[in-house]
């Protein structure tokens, strides 16, 4: 797609573009998550970033419903779901 079309889509539908947006805090969680070796989830987040779970929670939903993150459902311990989370990329290797 051309720059000038490109730009023009952009700017007549700013609500699409702020729904795949990502803000600088989404991004450094995309790459604390592509980083971790063991499961990310909302407890996991919480305690590397020192936020409430409820805030940990949100974040990862919204990077999913962006398309950012994969999850998977497990069944947590304490009878509730517990979602798993990955990225859909890749960081290069250096």
């Amino acid at each position: 797609m051309k720059t000038n079309k490109l730009r023009k889509t952009f700017l007549n539908n700013p609500q699409k573009v702020r729904g795949i947006l990502l803000t600088d805090y989404q991004m450094s969680i995309l790459d604390l998550i592509s980083n971790n070796e063991g499961d990310s989830d909302s407890k996991w987040l919480m305690s590397v970033l020192s936020i409430s779970i409820t805030n940990a929670t949100t974040q990862l939903r919204k990077l999913w419903e962006k398309g950012y993150l994969t999850r998977v459902e497990t069944k947590d311990p304490t009878g509730g779901i517990l979602y798993k989370y990955s990225t859909v990329y890749k960081k290069n290797e250096s």
